[in-house]
């Protein structure tokens, strides 16, 4: 046992009598877990602080985590702010990573770990789908100034692709949209039908049996208006969907910073971010891997700003296990922007 420092008699007589609720959508890596709102918050806020003041760094893939080992379980949450972490996680010692690393059975599965991404393609067409497809090969996309892939695509190859693809023109825009791109899953249509190409929403079934919403929005920068006040009402509208679904990513180029809200003196930015944390619960992936804004965005301006976005819901959370930026020179020719990705194991 590793953690030296004791657990209080109240957390333990906390963590005995909580309901830990078994993990279903990694049947790889056995855990259980605690909600936030479904438990005593003091005590959970006080469980927290006690794993990161008294635990040791450990490893799971490429993240850092704090553990604390306590009675043959080991303890974690993924790292947010105390005031945005709302699971706590336990499992067997035998089942943690760096333990069965050192035996050799780490699960296959990583080998099949899925990535998603978001990239606005700047208006892009042929080129933009082919360095998707052939280059990328995301397992899920969602993109945005993007142009119908019904005028690149001979009719057989459409017949293949239209399962995997939704696209929808945006409102006010000629010939560019959005789209949900998820190669070799089974795509659902749109079920969000408010904001014309502006935002969509469409489930697929993981290999795992595990359904997952995703949401695509691009931020709307409309005439007379801020975009954030076209985002908020968005996602009023939004909210049922995000709600209600237990695994969902949400992701787009949103058209805000909070940097550029620092430069350009406006709280407009981080107030909109602060409301996806506050009303959704949306964890920003980005920040899971980085202590601060990445550029996403190239343009003229000396500060570096980030536009894109991949977040997931709480209870999904824990299959992310790495993000970055892709920055290469082929994918950088082909739009200012550069796409933002994650692993999910």
């Amino acid at each position: 046992m590793r953690s030296s420092v004791a657990l209080p008699d109240a957390l333990r007589e906390f963590i005995h009598s909580s309901q830990w609720t078994i993990a279903k959508t990694m049947p790889e890596w056995p855990h259980e877990y605690i909600v936030r709102e479904r438990v005593d918050e003091n005590l959970f806020v006080q469980l927290v602080r006690h794993i990161r003041a008294s635990g040791y760094e450990g490893k799971f893939y490429r993240k850092s985590i704090t553990y604390y080992d306590d009675g043959g379980l080991v303890y974690w949450t993924m790292g947010a702010p105390i005031e945005e972490t709302t699971i706590i996680n336990r499992c067997k010692k035998e089942n943690t990573y760096e333990h069965r690393l050192l035996r050799g059975t780490v699960p296959e599965s990583k080998s099949r770990a899925m990535k998603a991404y978001t990239w606005n393609m700047q208006g892009g067409g042929k080129d933009q789908w082919s360095h998707v497809m052939k280059v990328i090969r995301p397992d899920i996309s969602l993109l945005q100034e993007f142009r119908d892939p019904k005028n690149y695509f001979a009719a057989s190859e459409l017949d293949k692709l239209e399962a995997h693809v939704v696209w929808e023109k945006n409102e006010g825009k000629a010939n560019k949209g959005i789209a949900i791109y998820a190669s070799g899953l089974a795509i659902k249509e749109n079920q969000f039908h408010k904001h014309q190409g502006w935002a969509m929403a469409c489930e697929v079934i993981l290999p795992v049996d595990t359904p997952l919403v995703l949401v695509n929005v691009h931020g709307e920068v409309k005439k007379n208006y801020y975009v954030t006040d076209t985002l908020h009402p968005l996602f009023d509208d939004l909210s049922p969907i995000i709600k209600t679904n237990k695994n969902v990513i949400v992701g787009g180029d949103l058209n805000v910073s909070i940097r550029y809200g620092e430069v350009y003196n406006t709280p407009k930015h981080k107030e909109f971010l602060d409301r996806l944390k506050r009303d959704f619960g949306l964890v920003d992936c980005t920040r899971m891997f980085f202590p601060s804004e990445q550029q996403t965005i190239r343009g003229r301006s000396r500060y570096q700003y980030q536009d894109d976005y991949l977040f997931v819901s709480p209870e999904f959370r824990h299959r992310v296990i790495d993000s970055d930026i892709l920055k290469d020179d082929a994918t950088k020719s082909l739009s200012d922007h550069n796409p933002v990705w994650i692993e999910i194991g």
